[in-house]
This record gives C-alpha cells, structure tokens and sequence, in this order.
C-alpha cells in the first residue's frame, strides 16, 4: 500500500509538473497573440521596436532584453533598443558577426540558450563588465525574413524563474520571426515614404533645372537656332543658352556639371546666372571663363566640375571664336559633310583656379549648321549596345544633314536608341544654321489652344500667312490649311475622345519646307494602326489620314513623353 500511495504522488507531482508548464506554455501563446495584434497596429519603426521588446520580456518572463538589427552597409550589428540596468551602456554600441553569442547567433542563423554564459566560450563579458550587470542566463533568436535572411537579434536576459529551455526558444521564435515580418515591413514602408520624398527632390531639382534652360531664343533674319532636351531619370547638371551680347554678336553655350540630382542642379543654376551675367556686360571670351572658372573653383565640393563649350558668333561675318573647358567637341555640318571640330586641349572648370584658357576661331560659312551636345548623346547605346561615342553621332548627323527637319529626325533616331537602352544622363543638343542665301526664310509662329474652342480662323491664318511667305501657290495653301485641320480635328476626336484638352500648333517655314508640328497630352496614338483608306471607299472615317498623306510629303509622329506630337513637312517647289 505505501508502496502505490507513493507512486501515486510521483504521478501527481509529474502532473501536476505538466500541466504548470502547460499553463505556462498557453500564457505565453496567449501573451504571443496580443503581441501579433500590437505589432500590426504599430504605427512607425521606432514603436514597434519598443513593443517587440516589452512583449519579449514579458513572454520569456526576462529580467531584461537587447535587439540588434544588422546595418546592410557596414555588416555590423547595432543594438537598437536596450531594456533593463544596461540598456545605457549597449545602446547604439556595434558587433561583429561571429562577435559574443549575439554576433554567433547572427553569423550562423541558429538560436542559442546559455543557462551559465560565463562558462560558454562564445559569451562575450566586456558588456557586463562596462555595465555592472550580472547575465546568469541567455537565450538569443535570430530574426529571419520569409526568404530565410537574417536581419537582427533578439535576446533575452535572465529568466526570473528557472531556465531557459527548448519550449522557450520554440515559442520565442515564433515572436521573432513576426517581429522580423513586421520591422521589415516598416524598413519598407519608410523606404517608401524615402523614397516619395527622393521623388519630390528630384522633381523639385528637375524645375530648377527647366526654369534655368531658355524659352525662346534670338530671332535673326540669317540665322536659326534649336535645342533638344532630354531628361534622364535622375536630374543631372546639363544647361545651356543662346543670347544676344554687345557689338552685335550671339553667345551659345552648353555645359555639364558633375553630378546628379539637386546639389548639380542648384550648382548649374548659379553658374547659369553668372555666365550670362559676364556675357551680357561685354567681357571677353577668355575673361568670362576665367572669371567663372575662379567662381567655379571656390564653390566647387566634393570634387565637382564643370565642362563648358563657348561660341561668340559675329553675326555678320560669320566668324565664330570657340572656348572649349573640357568639353564635347562641336560639330560643323557643311556642303562637303560633317567634320569634328579641332578638340581644345582646356581643363573643365572648377580643376584648379588660376588657369589660362586657350580660344580657337572658324568661320561659320552660308548653308552651315554648328551642332553642340553633351554626354548623354556620346553615351547612347546602338543596336548592339554599344555606345555612339563621338563617331557614332558624326554618323548620324550626317546621315540627317540635309533633312528638311534636322532635330526632328535626329530625335527620332535618338528615340529607337533609347528604347532598347534606356538613357543613363541628360541628353541636350543646341543647333546653330546660317541661312545659305541672303532671302532664305527662317519663319515662325506658335499658338496653344484646347480642344473645345473653335479656333479655325486663326489656324487657317497661320499656316496662310507662313505658306505665302515660302512662296505656296493659293492652290497649295488652301491644301495645307485642310491638311492641319484634319489634323487638329482628329487630336480632338482620338486624343482626347472629346474631352477637353491643350493642344499647341508650331508653323515653321525653313528653306524650301513649312513644318507644321501639333502636340497634344491626350492619348498614345500607335502609329502602326493608323491606316489611310482609298477615296473610293465612301464612308466616315479615315479620309482625314488619306487627305494628310496625299497632300504633305511627310506624316510622321515624334516620340515625345506623354501625349504625341504630329510632324507634317510640305516642300515648296519655288527655286
């Protein structure tokens, strides 16, 4: 009998044991519950931090608790939240992967449960030491991501009652494993928030940059200018600008500053402002660059530069005297082809202060374009990707040299490019054409308008009032007027689906040829889906493409970003 009666109260204690640690096992799951509802509500970073680790104590029943999250740069771990005696000491204070039992736990991705750490070898003691704080015991989780990464540590100091044990870690790492699901989705959410932020620099950058690049441009009877711009992704340093200076004389640069983003386009600004400044008080080629180089020098951080490309054009004799500061070479498109003018042998400015620089003169001849880029063209990528380089866009600006639309087709060219490849820099181009006879036209009109106003009569005026003066015959002009008519119906119809949106008409009449240009914001017309159906086939619908392509010698979409703009080109047969 005393002999079942003492079995009996073995059972009952072992029970009794049992069910203890059952209880305790379901308050911790409990606790591990309210936890996931906590770290959910969470609202930033640093109160889910907080959270995580009141509910680590609280679960493992610890005396006091440490996270560490791994910095991505440096591959250290950095104890982000401290709680208990030494939370002053261990805050912000780094390890290494392998470094102590955390640096262990982190390196090999296994949990760890030390119950007497002064004897384990991997227990690191310099914190207590620093600290006063006594470890009596240790359980330390990694926090791994889904993908098995891990991003941190937690850990947990001297159980109040008892040891740390297997059913400890099992539930413990259950919390990790959700704290590391909920930290990183905050590392995300604040990424994103960065990123917006990043986003709005860029666009803020990118309106500095545009309100610093010229509206207009001189209007001369013998010479014509463009531009082309291009943005890249990322904001960068490019500017240029044409201006009238003393003794009758037009100043055209381009320029790059090193650099992306809003340091290069405030830095752009300012030289922007004192480079006109200089030109428009009547200084001197080599006085301006000096003085700008000086300016350059003192303001310049972090090794930035700038490559600048100078001309001063005698508008009546043609003479061109070229200052170039590290800088693309110009381009000469002439009667016989396209040559690469002579490289300048000047540093960029901002290199070193004090510096001479050296001019070079041509003649720009009637019937000549001068053509300035910057990197962004050198660093397009052909068919097979590889870069144009300087001979590569000698190439193709030959290839255009005598196109009745020069930058148009260039751009398009530059647009096949770039979609295979995407631009990595801005891409920025400045033309220059001297008339080739005394009488040639350089003619131009502009007029932005919407698509819910009737404004016929003024566009009939324009394209009237351009084609006369290149010489159309009624006939003709009566033709062209249809022509842009049609084609200012269909942006309206199509485009906008009869919404009301902007609509802006450029006439232009060069040489021997009236380019009109209608640019809308509406929707992305497929150029490949537009077909013209034959007279004959009497129907709404069609005849407007049919009547556009019968009467222009070129129908033909620009890439542009949003929207499309619709190039039409008619040659005049006047000799």
């Amino acid at each position: 009998m005393p002999r079942e009666t003492g079995a009996i109260r073995t059972k009952l204690a072992k029970l009794t044991k049992d069910l203890k640690e059952a209880q305790q096992v379901i308050n911790s799951l409990t606790k591990l519950l309210k936890t996931t509802r906590l770290v959910v509500s969470a609202t930033n970073i640093d109160n889910l931090l907080d959270v995580i680790m009141r509910m680590a104590e609280e679960i493992m029943n610890a005396q006091a608790s440490s996270l560490t999250l791994l910095d991505e740069k440096t591959g250290d771990l950095k104890f982000v939240v401290a709680r208990g005696e030494a939370r002053r000491t261990i805050k912000d204070k780094r390890i290494k992967p392998g470094q102590g039992i955390t640096g262990w736990v982190a390196k090999t991705g296994e949990y760890l449960i030390s119950n007497d750490p002064y004897n384990d070898p991997r227990f690191d003691p310099s914190f207590d030491k620093e600290s006063g704080f006594k470890t009596r015991s240790y359980l330390c989780m990694p926090m791994k991501t889904f993908e098995g990464r891990v991003i941190g540590t937690v850990q947990v100091l001297n159980k109040r009652e008892g040891e740390f044990t297997k059913k400890d870690a099992e539930i413990f790492e259950h919390f990790c494993n959700l704290s590391a699901i909920a930290i990183r989705n905050q590392q995300l959410f604040t990424f994103r928030d960065e990123r917006k932020q990043i986003e709005a620099d860029l666009d803020y950058a990118h309106s500095i940059q545009q309100s610093f690049l010229p509206k207009s441009f001189p209007q001369l009877k013998d010479y014509d200018f463009n531009t082309l711009y291009i943005p890249a992704r990322q904001v960068g340093g490019d500017f240029y600008d044409i201006l009238p200076i003393k003794n009758n004389r037009i100043a055209v640069y381009i320029a790059d500053v090193s650099g992306k983003g809003i340091p290069a386009a405030l830095f752009m600004s300012k030289m922007s402002s004192d480079l006109r400044f200089l030109l428009e008080k009547g200084e001197n080629a080599e006085e301006v660059i000096r003085e700008i180089n000086k300016s350059v020098s003192e303001r310049s951080s972090r090794g930035m530069f700038v490559t600048l490309l100078l001309i001063i054009i005698s508008i009546k004799t043609g003479s061109v005297q070229v200052l170039n500061a590290g800088h693309i070479s110009l381009f000469i498109l002439g009667e016989k082809g396209t040559i690469i003018f002579q490289i300048s042998e000047n540093p960029p400015l901002g290199v070193r202060d004090k510096l001479e620089f050296k001019t070079q003169q041509f003649t720009i001849k009637p019937g000549e374009r001068i053509v300035l880029i910057t990197d962004g063209v050198t660093d397009i990528s052909d068919k097979e990707g590889n870069y144009l380089g300087i001979e590569g866009v000698r190439n193709l600006l030959e290839k255009y040299r005598n196109s009745p639309d020069f930058l148009g087709d260039f751009l398009k060219q530059i647009n096949e490019y770039t979609r295979q490849f995407p631009q990595a820099d801005d891409i920025s181009v400045v033309t220059v054409y001297r008339s080739p006879l005394p009488d040639y036209p350089f003619i131009k009109r502009e007029m932005v308008t919407f698509s819910d106003t009737d404004h016929t009569a003024e566009i009939k005026g324009m394209v009237e009032d351009v084609a006369a003066q290149m010489g159309f015959n009624r006939k003709n002009i009566n033709l062209l007027t249809v022509a842009v008519l049609e084609a200012f119906s269909n942006i309206v119809k199509y485009a906008y689906g009869g919404e009301v949106g902007k609509i802006r008409l450029r006439v232009i009449g060069e040489g021997k040829a009236i380019k009109i240009f209608l640019r809308d914001y509406g929707k992305k017309v497929e150029e490949e889906k537009i077909v013209s159906r034959d007279l004959k086939d009497v129907r709404p619908g069609g005849l407007g493409v049919h009547f556009m392509r019968e009467i222009m010698d070129s129908v033909e979409y620009l890439p542009v970003e949003d929207g499309n703009e619709l190039r039409l080109i008619k040659r005049t047969s006047v000799k």
